[in-house]
Parts: C-alpha cells; sequence; structure tokens
C-alpha cells in the first residue's frame, strides 16, 4: 500500500505561500464561490504540508473572510461595551464563570 507520503506532491513552501496568497487575494467579480486555479484537495494536500504555525495563521485568516459581517460585530461590540458600563456602575451583576455555567446549566435541563 503506498503511504500518504508518497501519494501527495511535495511542494516546495515558498512557492506555495506566493500561489496561495495569490488566491487569498484574488477577487471575485461574480457573486458566489470564486473560481479556484488549483483544485481544492490539491489545495488542502499542500496547505496540510505547512509548518504548524503557518496552518494556524491560514486558518485564522480563511476564517475571517467567511465572518465578515462587521455590521453584526459593531452591534456585538456595543453590546459589549453597554454591559462593561452596567458591570462598572454596578459590580454586584458579575458572576463567577463556574455559577454562569450553573445558570446556563439549570436553564436547559
Amino acid at each position: 500500500m503506498m503511504s500518504r507520503t508518497n501519494r501527495v506532491k511535495r511542494f516546495p513552501h515558498a512557492a506555495f505561500r506566493s500561489q496561495l496568497a495569490a488566491v487569498m487575494n484574488s477577487k471575485s467579480e461574480s457573486i458566489g464561490e470564486p473560481s479556484m486555479p488549483i483544485p481544492v484537495e490539491v489545495l488542502a494536500q499542500q496547505v496540510l504540508q505547512l509548518p504548524l504555525s503557518d496552518r494556524a495563521r491560514l486558518l485564522s485568516q480563511v476564517i475571517t473572510s467567511l465572518d465578515s459581517d462587521k455590521a453584526r460585530d459593531e452591534r456585538w461590540n456595543a453590546v459589549a461595551r453597554q454591559r462593561d458600563a452596567q458591570a462598572e456602575t454596578d459590580p454586584s451583576l458579575l458572576v463567577s464563570g463556574p455559577e454562569a455555567l450553573a445558570r446556563v446549566r439549570a436553564a436547559v435541563a
């Protein structure tokens, strides 16, 4: 049986990074999925060959690109600012982590 390493074509990291950067920076004029210059399966195999730190950075960039609802983020930030202000005004509103979990568990039980 052929090992996974033998099946996956090795790709130099520097060349891959530049190709991946070009893909990540390309803009699509149409609505929907942007066209990919290389098949997703090949891209995935190449990504898995990157060092852990590079894969983590890439994952963060991909997740950010999927979750880019700035209006929603601003609404949540406004809620967070309001709650911070309430906690500053009345510290008795603050609940410890274990107590918060106990309340959530009781509410869904």
